[in-house]
C-alpha cells in the first residue's frame, strides 16, 4: 500500500525538491486565524460589491453605490491577497499561481477571481468618481458575476482540502454568497440610511451576522473620516446595531459567547440553518452549553423570537 506523505514545513532530506501533499492531509491545526481573516475580508469585499452591482441594476444609485461600495471593496480584497500571499509563505508562490497556473487547482481560479475583482471595483469606482452612468451600466453585470465568482470559489477549493475539513457540502459555494451579501447588505444598511429612515424595521443577521459583527468599528472610522457618510446618517454606524437580531450559528462556542457579550442576548435568536447540512446537531444544547443566565438563555431559546415576530 502506498500512503501520501503528511504535510510539512520542511522538505523531505531524503528527496529535497519533491512535491509534497498538503491539501488533504492530516494538519495538527487544521484552520489557523489567517482563514478567518481571508473568509472575513472577502465576504466584506465581494459583499459590498454584489449589493451595489444589484441596486444599480435595480435603479438605485447615489455616492453609497457608486463610491463607498467599491472603496471598501478595494480596500478589503487588497487586505484578502495579502492573507493569501502570507498563508503561501513565499510571494514568489501567488506570482507562480498567476504566472505558472495549475488550472486543475481552485487556488489558481480564486486567485484569478480576485484579481478580476480588484480590476473591476476599481474601474466602478473611476466610473463613480467621474459620474460616467454609461460605463457603470456596462460594469454592473461583469461586476455580478465576478463578485458571485469570486466569494463562492473557496466553496471548491475547500472540497480538495479532503483533511482540512470545513466545508465540504455541495452548499458550501452558496453557503459562503449568503455570508458575503450579509456583509455587503449590513454595511450598507446602515451607511445608506435605511435604518434612519425606518427605525422600526427588523433585520435578522444569519449565522451570527457573517462579517458584519467584525466590520462595525470599520464603518464607525469610515463615519470619522467621510463627510458623505456623515450626511447620510446623523450618528455613528455603531448606534445602529440594536436593530439587528443574530442568530447562533456562530459555529464556535468561544467566538459566540463573545457575541453575546457584545451585542446582548435580547438580540439573539436560535439558528439551526434546517434543511442545510452543516448546522449543529443539537442547537438547543449549544446554547445551554454557553453558561448564560437564566432570563438570557430563555430569552435565545424562544423569547426574543416571539418578540421578533410579535407573537
Amino acid at each position: 500500500m502506498h500512503l501520501r506523505p503528511l504535510g510539512a514545513p520542511e522538505q523531505d532530506p531524503e528527496s529535497p525538491g519533491d512535491p509534497r501533499v498538503d491539501y488533504d492531509v492530516p494538519h495538527e491545526k487544521p484552520w489557523g486565524t489567517d482563514m478567518v481573516l481571508y473568509l472575513f475580508m472577502k465576504a466584506v469585499a465581494t459583499g459590498a460589491m454584489l449589493v451595489a452591482a444589484a441596486f444599480w441594476l435595480l435603479g438605485f444609485a447615489g455616492p453609497l453605490v457608486t463610491l463607498a461600495a467599491p472603496a471598501l471593496s478595494i480596500i478589503f480584497i487588497g487586505l484578502t491577497a495579502a492573507v493569501l500571499v502570507i498563508d503561501l509563505e513565499r510571494p514568489q508562490r501567488f506570482f507562480y499561481i498567476l504566472t505558472k497556473p495549475n488550472w486543475r487547482s481552485w487556488m489558481v481560479w480564486g486567485a484569478w477571481f480576485l484579481t478580476a475583482h480588484g480590476v473591476l471595483s476599481a474601474a466602478w469606482l473611476a466610473a463613480g468618481w467621474f459620474h460616467l452612468a454609461a460605463a457603470l451600466d456596462a460594469l454592473a453585470w461583469p461586476v455580478l458575476g465576478v463578485a458571485l465568482l469570486a466569494t463562492s470559489y473557496t466553496g471548491f477549493l475547500f472540497a480538495q482540502g479532503l483533511a482540512r475539513d470545513l466545508w465540504q457540502g455541495p452548499t458550501a459555494a452558496v453557503d459562503l454568497i449568503a455570508q458575503s451579501g450579509i456583509a455587503g447588505s449590513a454595511a450598507l444598511l446602515v451607511c445608506g440610511g435605511v435604518l434612519e429612515r425606518h427605525p422600526k424595521l427588523r433585520v435578522v443577521l444569519y449565522h451570527a451576522g457573517g462579517a458584519f459583527p467584525s466590520l462595525v468599528g470599520r464603518l464607525d472610522k469610515g463615519y470619522e473620516l467621510f463627510a458623505d457618510l456623515r450626511g447620510s446618517i446623523p450618528r455613528k454606524p455603531s448606534s445602529y446595531v440594536g436593530s439587528f437580531w443574530l442568530d447562533t450559528l456562530a459555529f464556535d462556542e468561544t467566538v459566540l459567547r463573545q457575541l453575546i457579550e457584545r451585542f446582548t442576548a435580547e438580540r439573539f435568536v436560535i439558528g439551526t440553518d434546517y434543511p442545510l447540512p452543516m448546522g449543529p446537531a443539537d442547537p438547543v444544547g449549544g446554547v445551554r452549553a454557553l453558561g448564560l443566565d437564566a432570563a438570557a438563555e430563555a430569552a435565545i431559546l424562544g423569547g426574543n423570537a416571539r418578540e421578533l415576530l410579535r407573537l
